[in-house]
């Protein structure tokens, strides 16, 4: 990203001793810092930047989405609507899991009172 504009020898001294002046775009200037702490590179690729409507009704209505905030509330809603459909199964999975361990109970409870009955005919007067 750097732009040579040009070498100027610097008067007094050698022919080779030359400086070289350049620019940088003045975009990229944070760029790097925000890429070395993991952030977005632009500012505006920032999430609460990129959601936030650039401008609001003075009453109060909120301002109608742009195509990349729609993209985006429509990719969530998918999301929102995946993990509600994993997150039934799973309680699914485990509400059997528990019916199938009260069921292996009951039949061990069933067997132990069958097996302790009393043979002996009781008596009665």
């Amino acid at each position: 990203m750097l732009t040579l504009i040009g070498r100027l020898t610097c008067s007094g001294f050698s022919s080779e001793t030359t400086r070289a002046l350049h620019t940088t775009v003045a975009v990229s200037a944070g760029a790097r810092y925000r890429a070395s702490r993991r952030e977005e590179r632009f500012m505006n690729q920032w999430r609460v930047f990129a959601d936030a409507p650039d401008w609001s009704r003075l009453d109060g209505t909120p301002a109608p989405l742009n195509n990349a905030q729609r993209r985006r509330y429509l990719q969530q809603l998918t999301y929102n609507q995946r993990v509600q459909m994993l997150l039934s199964q799973v309680d699914g999975a485990r509400a059997a899991v528990q019916e199938a361990k009260e069921k292996i109970e009951t039949d061990k409870k069933r067997i132990i009172a069958n097996k302790l009955k009393s043979k002996a005919k009781t008596w009665t007067s």
